[in-house]
């Protein structure tokens, strides 16, 4: 039965469950008694809605708190309710009437119950629930003779509505396998790289459709796929995707309705004019023709497998997580298309969101100021307290316990500051003497406001604050037209979002959906403005907006245009990203009349390699003038730039044709193909010039294609002149390559860049991204930790300083949590650039963050908890970025330099001695370090441990001194602000900065032999046996149990250094509950091990 989509969803939103049921879903009236039971000492009410068949749905409340109950109560309400309706549904509702849950059971017999529940808000357009409910509508036709119908008629199309698989590794292995089955059925494809290419476009397509057919798009059928594959099989086998789908993508979706024959009508239904790159012929459908041929059996199994799942567009907040969406997309294919091997991994919306946000509002407000337009200055600010986090704020409306605000002022009395915090007060996870620095941190950012220090865009960051919000707050409180028209048509509708490796597009959805909401504002504020005659262009954007019948759908299009690009070395991956902007687009239509033409963005999100070819003309120029003196066939200087222009004219013309209605797809189709004629014509020339460079002989065509399928150039002079010829892009986000340069050399080589040296991609990704970025742009990247002090990334280092006017970097560990699931070793930095130096004298701001370690269950409240301290030109070492947790460990640090001009290498011998300290380079909670060696044997055999180095001092008392110092927190301290925080390298132990006097202090000499003793005693052996067979020994120290001792070797040192009691009480806290295994979510065996 079709239901009335319009009508049902107003019951959804109203909450007329009986209405719902009996008038839209053919169900019948249940008029019971409401049935109360009590769960746990409290009532709840059951109301019966209808029925059908014997199967009763129920609408249950709790009157006393109104809210929905939590799991473990719904279940055992089920579990009574199954005692009197055995086959049923519990729609579960709030007294406010903004959310739902909705229950049924799967029963099988000789196997364990399963619960399947959909949450449904208000707010929510609820197409996945539509779906559902669509599948249990029934009519008379349903009906017997009698106008009964049994329970088995009932159940099996609950069942198959709401038994819904959940989408984890088993959609993901399910599909690899498909796609695996699905590619051995492709013929007429001479390439196994063209065939598995082919594969994946065509289940990109089909996958599109489903999303599609799913909202009744396609001739009012949420099965039409399948439907006509029966219907075409059932005439003649083995035609389905010759004579039906091939004529779907070219002949339907990508023709008017007007443009299509009476047959093609006939044969396909009522189904909408697409456009769109994704259905006009791939390359690879130009270059094998009819020769491609698919086998009905492909897609019976492919549509079988695609059944099984729930597919919605509903990609809102608080969607339910059970269900195929374009989110979901853009992880799986992530890890389907293997980028794993490219170095590329999949970045969550909590880690793009804080990129984008921290990048692309800045650079709008930067470009605002340039405008010079002050009546509405977003500074100074009004208020700071709306934009400080709530995981910042939380519980600071409550006074402190007395043993713990006794703290406060007393360093003696923090005796129960490292026990677990009351959760009223705190974060997951969190002990107090964490909850009270939070609650300092809160009480600081109020101060330095009322002190006027939160004054530009760039304190935002610092600070933390709530910038997006910041950003909207301060749009929608626009009154004057001179501004909004200077934000709105010189600033937010031209700003250029580039991510350089784009993937899947997780980057770029972040950025749109910023956009987004600042669109909106902006439109409604013009909405209200262009009611008044004078403010012509007000009026003449509102009436373009008004030509479409969706203004939602216009916005996305209109940033997906205009706004944001992407480029990735991957075909695959750009047309998964293309793939999830349309889906994005379709997700804001409800009408299928109301649906626009898709834009196609074949020139916004390309594939190249990035690293490969030329970036502006003066490269060109610069070739051209080198020992080569390379002239282009086609000219000289005026000739390359006329061919250009006259590309991008095209580019321009056609981009504007993409928001306009009524243009004929015969017009789009000539424009796309006159651009494509014109870039191929200068793509060839500028590759033939490359190659040469690259010492490949022109004259053997088939080396040149072999060059050029390896290194597939990519010239961003050419693919995007307009930009370029501007400067660069505003703004570049993203997460390049985590991969070692030496593992893609065999496949491709790059030229030219200072950040060869540093030896990963991600490096010579930043280089490009500055190349190709407006001086005063703004740009952010996720790479890995080393960046922020490996002697090899000092290039890379020294450029973004060069580069920038302010620098934040964020370091994260990978234990406990991690950002990358899956990812073994995931540690990773942020980094976010802010514009070129203005002025020589100008100073860097540069701020970094503390070593961020975390439990995976604060990962909600990880990036609203960031807290930055400013870094000066005083630092131990200037080429590296140190890791501090705040101002504090600025100023330790700061006592260390000023109080310490000896390294520890100084007194170290200048050759090998019988005194020597042995330490492992592998460190993460606590150094290992002893005098003499520990105990280790191979194969029964006492040996010196692998990984291990030495440091030989001239006595054996400053042995014991050294050692000392090696166990201290203040040297941990060091070793976390200053290195990649898993190996103690040889540079790190002798840089350490000493005082003279040190060296001859007797107590440490007592200390380091009682930490020996204390070491050894806590030892356990340990015994395994290697891959090649090797049997080991060896003793495991764990420093946790000589916590105290070190503690008071922390006490000597700070004597020396001259730190006040609040700063050897920070020093021998530092890093505490993760050193002492304090935190639930970790293994103490793992953390607290020497």
């Amino acid at each position: 039965m079709k239901i009335n989509t319009a009508r049902v969803r107003k019951c959804l939103k109203d909450f007329d469950c009986e209405p719902l049921f009996v008038e839209e879903l053919g169900w019948n009236r249940y008029p019971n008694k409401p049935i109360e039971l009590e769960i746990d000492s409290c009532l709840f009410v059951l109301h019966h809605v209808a029925e059908l068949g014997g199967m009763v749905v129920f609408r249950c409340e709790d009157p006393e708190t109104g809210k929905i109950p939590p799991k473990s109560t719904r279940l055992k309400i089920e579990n009574k309710v199954k005692g009197i309706v055995h086959e049923h549904i519990i729609i579960f509702t709030d007294k406010s009437k903004t959310e739902s849950l909705w229950l049924w059971v799967k029963r099988e017999a000789k196997k364990a119950s399963v619960p399947r529940e959909h949450k449904f808000h208000r707010d929510q357009p609820g197409d996945l629930l539509l779906q559902k409910l669509a599948g249990i509508a029934f009519s008379l036709d349903d009906l017997d003779d009698q106008g009964q119908i049994d329970i088995a008629s009932v159940k099996s199309p609950v069942a198959k509505a709401f038994d819904v698989d959940r989408v984890t590794k088993k959609f993901y292995n399910e599909f690899k396998f498909e796609h695996a089955a699905f590619l051995k059925f492709i013929k007429g494809i001479d390439s196994l790289d063209d065939s598995q290419w082919y594969a994946s476009v065509m289940l990109n397509r089909l996958m599109f459709i489903y999303f599609i057919q799913k909202k009744g798009f396609l001739n009012s059928d949420p099965h039409y796929l399948s439907n006509k594959f029966k219907s075409v099989r059932e005439k003649k086998k083995d035609t389905f995707y010759r004579e039906f789908l091939v004529r779907l993508f070219f002949e339907g979706f990508a023709l008017e309705p007007k443009e299509r024959t009476p047959e093609t009508k006939s044969l396909l239904g009522t189904i909408p004019f697409l456009n769109g790159g994704l259905f006009m012929p791939h390359q690879i459908e130009e270059n094998y023709r009819e020769k491609i041929h698919i086998a009905d059996s492909a897609f019976d199994k492919l549509f079988q497998f695609f059944e099984r799942y729930t597919w919605h567009l509903d990609d809102r907040q608080l969607r339910a997580d059970n269900e195929i969406n374009p989110d979901v997309l853009g992880y799986i294919f992530e890890k389907y298309i293997n980028q794993k091997q490219m170095g590329a991994y999949y970045t969550k919306e909590d880690i793009t969101d804080y990129i984008c946000k921290n990048t692309i509002i800045p650079f709008l407000f930067d470009r605002h100021a340039n405008l010079r337009y002050s009546d509405m200055n977003p500074f100074p600010m009004k208020d700071v307290e709306p934009y400080i986090y709530e995981a910042v704020k939380l519980g600071v409306e409550l006074s402190l316990p007395e043993n713990i605000a006794s703290g406060i002022k007393d360093v003696s009395k923090r005796t129960d500051w490292n026990r677990p915090a009351d959760p009223d007060y705190s974060l997951p996870t969190e002990i107090w003497r964490e909850t009270v620095a939070r609650r300092q941190r809160f009480q600081q950012i109020r101060d330095d406001f009322a002190e006027g220090k939160i004054q530009n865009i760039n304190d935002l960051i610092t600070y933390n604050l709530d910038i997006k919000k910041f950003a909207y707050d301060w749009a929608r409180g626009i009154t004057d037209p001179i501004t909004l028209r200077a934000f709105y048509f010189e600033n937010l509708t031209k700003i250029t979002v580039l991510d350089p490796t784009c993937g899947s597009g997780a980057f770029l959805f972040a950025a749109l959906n910023i956009l987004e909401t600042l669109y909106e504002i902006c439109l409604d504020k013009m909405a209200l403005f262009s009611k008044d005659s004078k403010y012509k262009e007000f009026k003449i954007e509102m009436e373009r907006v008004g030509r479409h019948p969706n203004k939602k759908y216009f916005i996305y299009k209109s940033i997906i245009i205009n706004n944001l690009f992407g480029v990735d070395l991957m075909e695959e991956a750009v047309e998964i990203c293309k793939l999830r902007l349309f889906l994005k687009l379709v997700a804001q239509v409800d009408d299928v009349n109301r649906i626009e033409p898709l834009p196609d963005i074949d020139f916004n999100i390309k594939a190249g390699n990035t690293l490969v070819g030329y970036a502006s003309f003066e490269e060109i120029e610069r070739k051209k003038k080198g020992p080569l003196k390379i002239v282009f066939s086609f000219g000289e200087e005026e000739d390359i730039i006329t061919k250009v222009k006259s590309a991008d004219r095209e580019l321009i013309n056609f981009r504007k044709l993409q928001t306009e209605l009524d243009v004929r797809s015969a017009q789009f189709r000539k424009a796309k193909e006159t651009i494509k004629a014109k870039l191929k014509e200068i793509r060839d020339e500028l590759d033939k010039d490359l190659a040469t460079d690259y010492g490949i002989k022109l004259s053997s065509e088939k080396s040149f294609a072999k060059w050029r399928a390896s290194h597939q150039p990519f010239h961003w002079y050419v693919e995007f002149y307009d930009i370029m010829n501007r400067g660069g892009f505003d703004v570049l986000v993203g997460n390049p390559p985590w991969i070692e340069y030496s593992k893609v050399k065999k496949d491709y080589s790059v030229r030219n860049y200072k950040t060869e040296s540093c030896g990963n991609l991600y490096s010579i990704c930043t280089e490009r991204g500055l190349q190709i970025r407006i001086p005063h742009g703004r740009m952010s990247f996720i790479v890995q930790l080393p960046i922020v002090s490996s002697s090899r990334m000092t290039v890379v280092r020294n450029m973004l300083k060069e580069h920038s006017s302010s620098l934040y970097v964020i370091p994260f560990g990978d234990r406990p949590g991690k950002l990358f699931e899956g990812l073994e070793h995931s540690r990773a930095t942020i980094w976010m650039s802010g514009g070129e130096q203005r002025k020589i004298q100008d100073k860097l701001h540069l701020s970094t963050t503390r070593y961020q370690r975390w439990p995976s269950k604060v990962r909600p409240q990880l990036f609203q908890s960031i807290e930055y301290a400013l870094i000066d030109n005083d630092v131990l070492y200037r080429d590296v970025f140190p890791k501090y947790a705040n101002t504090q460990i600025a100023r330790i640090f700061k006592k260390v330099i000023d109080s310490s001009n000896h390294p520890l290498g100084e007194f170290t011998a200048q050759e090998q001695t019988q005194h020597f300290i042995f330490y492992q380079e592998a460190t993460e909670y606590w150094v290992k370090a002893t005098i003499g060696l520990p105990y280790y044997s191979k194969n029964g055999k006492i040996s010196a441990p692998a990984h291990g180095r030495y440091l030989f001092l001239n006595d054996a008392d400053t042995a014991r001194r050294i050692c000392a110092v090696m166990h201290s927190c203040l040297f941990f301290a060091h070793f976390v602000a200053y290195s990649d925080c898993f190996h103690l390298n040889d540079s790190s132990v002798r840089s350490f900065p000493i005082p003279k006097s040190l060296v001859h202090e007797d107590r440490l000499v007592q200390l380091g032999d009682k930490l020996m003793v204390a070491l050894l005693k806590g030892t356990e052996r340990k015994n395994i046996q290697t891959q090649d067979g090797h049997k080991i020994a060896y003793d495991e120290y764990y420093g946790w149990k000589a916590k105290e001792l070190i503690n008071e070797i922390d006490h000597v040192l700070s004597k020396h250094y001259g730190f006040t009691d609040e700063e050897l009480d920070f020093i021998i806290n530092y890093d505490i509950k993760y050193r002492m295994g304090k935190d639930s979510d970790t293994n103490d065996n793992e953390i607290t091990k020497a």
